[in-house]
């Protein structure tokens, strides 16, 4: 059951209550009262949105850059959790870029540097110097997202 606070609340009740905030932002919403909306409020949980399902995205790709770089240049240490968690990211990369096909320009901006972070993460986990990697990644963007690819 919903609590309802009256217009003056509501910028008031974000700090209050957040749930109860987006339960009555929802409810301004559907009745059409705009006016009525913590509009600043609204606008940053919009924004924040945005940012997180970059963010997912970000963290998914990240890691099937670091476990293909492992998979590959790494054989006699493979483990089968590798190929369990590139697959299980290629997994959440094709559902944000299905909900969010926007993010595939986002992908292919930020893919060098995305790069640059797995290999630096890859070379400090498995104690290597920083030219053992390649100083460019390896792999295009389609075979990282590619559920067939696993390198040897």
């Amino acid at each position: 059951m919903a609590v309802s606070y009256k217009n003056s609340n509501v910028s008031n009740l974000y700090d209050r209550d957040f749930y109860l905030w987006i339960e009555e932002t929802a409810r301004l919403l559907r009745e059409g009262k705009f006016s009525e909306l913590d509009t600043e409020n609204l606008i940053d949980e919009i924004e924040s949105l945005g940012r997180w399902k970059k963010r997912e995205l970000d963290e998914s790709l990240l890691a099937v850059m670091q476990h293909l770089l492992k998979y590959q240049y790494f054989p006699k240490q493979r483990l089968d959790e590798w190929r369990a968690t590139i697959t299980e990211h290629r997994i959440r990369l094709e559902q944000i870029l299905a909900s969010s096909p926007s993010l595939s320009s986002l992908l292919l901006e930020e893919f060098a540097q995305t790069y640059q972070d797995a290999k630096k993460i890859v070379e400090m986990e498995m104690e290597l110097t920083s030219d053992t990697l390649p100083s460019e990644s390896p792999f295009t963007p389609a075979q990282t997202l590619d559920e067939n690819l696993f390198p040897d």
